[in-house]
């Protein structure tokens, strides 16, 4: 990534406006993928970005900044001087010339600058109406209290409802529910949240529903229950959902699971449909723990699963190997060859740290055995992380050429 010299000045980085993007696409060594131009305005606002260099593709798109108008509060009408809003963004490329336009506070000529209106290509368009919340301690935000779009089918425009609660004069530091109505008003789904000041699941989402209207009569519901990591990060540890709550043919399904401290999976607990205690199968998950990978905080590479059903012999469904270069982790079935790991070549290689990830640098958490007990598949790597060439048990094969 580099960026614009800063006003007045001529060395390049010096300003927060992106000039030129590489990528691994680029051929060129200190090419760009993407560039960028600004008007030569008081702001030097955003023009272009187009795709350059050997990137013929779809990504170009030209910048439309709005006419200057009065910024003011939302809230006790202060002006805050003019502001200037994206007004449009157009894709250029071969003479596509396919227009997003958008509109701001419902076309007034002052206002708070909030998006009311998206107009697409083909003439759809979506747009907001905004409301007050108020919140514990008097604190008042701006939020979108209605959704509406046009097909542009010649149907006309259909307005969603969003509700919330608390409303004025609130207690709470947060939303306690939100409904979000159906334009047809025939039915709404709406969520609780956990409101608990100074808990660390507060703001979460604790229960959700489905309902007819105007009845409000629930077809489907989701309980949710929430833990917490040994490090204090919350995740969802039960899921109970139910089909036709209350009625006599009421389904019913239950899910567990526990995560680690990374954020990676280690159990699942699926109950048999109809119960919420009778366990129909678990899966146990395990990863590489190698001090070559934890050294270098690679923790998120699954090592095997494994699968339990009461009464039934236990199952391991994946087992996965990483990293195995210059072996033969298919067991040399059907003469499958060796992994490697070869080096890129060519001209496209720009932006590689090859001194230092060249083909001596083993630990790259690639996955060269993903097998179980009845199947295997293995697969040879480039340095820059691509697959070379890749063969199952059976005596099939592929080997990719990358550009």
């Amino acid at each position: 990534m580099r960026y614009k010299p800063a006003r007045g000045g001529t060395l390049i980085n010096g300003s927060g406006r992106i000039w030129e993007v590489e990528d691994v696409r680029q051929w060129a060594a200190g090419g760009a993928t993407f560039q960028c131009t600004y008007v030569n305005d008081s702001l030097q606002h955003l023009n272009t970005c187009v795709t350059v260099g050997n990137l013929k593709t779809g990504e170009n798109y030209q910048v439309g900044i709005g006419a200057a108008s009065p910024l003011t509060d939302p809230f006790l009408g202060q002006s805050f001087g003019d502001k200037q809003v994206l007004g449009g963004i157009t894709n250029i490329s071969d003479g596509i010339n396919a227009p997003f336009y958008f509109g701001y506070d419902n076309g007034a000529s002052s206002g708070p600058g909030e998006l009311t209106a998206a107009v697409f290509p083909y003439g759809g368009s979506l747009h907001w109406g905004y409301g007050i919340g108020t919140l514990a301690g008097g604190r008042q935000f701006r939020k979108v209290a209605t959704r509406a779009y046009n097909a542009n089918d010649g149907q006309g425009g259909k307005t969603a409802y969003l509700h919330f609660y608390p409303g004025a004069n609130a207690e709470l530091p947060v939303h306690d529910w939100t409904v979000l109505q159906d334009p047809t008003l025939t039915a709404d789904k709406a969520w609780w949240w956990n409101a608990n000041l100074g808990s660390p699941l507060m703001g979460l989402n604790r229960n959700q529903a489905d309902r007819k209207m105007p009845s409000y009569a629930t077809v489907a519901e989701r309980e949710i229950v929430w833990n917490l990591t040994s490090n204090g990060n919350p995740f969802i540890t039960q899921v109970t959902e139910t089909m036709d709550p209350g009625h006599a043919d009421a389904k019913i399904r239950r899910t567990q699971q526990a995560i680690d401290d990374f954020g990676n999976l280690l159990w699942r607990k699926e109950y048999a449909f109809g119960s919420t205690t009778v366990l129909a199968r678990e899966y146990e998950y395990a990863y590489e723990t190698g001090s070559a990978y934890t050294s270098k905080f690679i923790r998120n590479l699954l090592k095997t699963v494994k699968l339990r059903r009461p009464g039934d012999t236990e199952l391991t469904v994946v087992s996965n190997s990483y990293d195995q270069y210059g072996q033969f982790p298919c067991g040399g079935l059907y003469s499958s060859p060796t992994v490697l790991l070869t080096a890129m070549t060519g001209s496209g290689v720009t932006l590689h740290d090859t001194a230092n990830y060249g083909t001596g640098q083993w630990v790259r958490g690639n996955l060269t055995r993903a097998g179980s007990s009845t199947s295997q598949r293995c697969s040879s790597y480039t340095t820059g992380g691509t697959v070379k060439q890749a063969w199952d048990g059976y005596g099939h094969a592929v080997t990719v050429t990358p550009d």
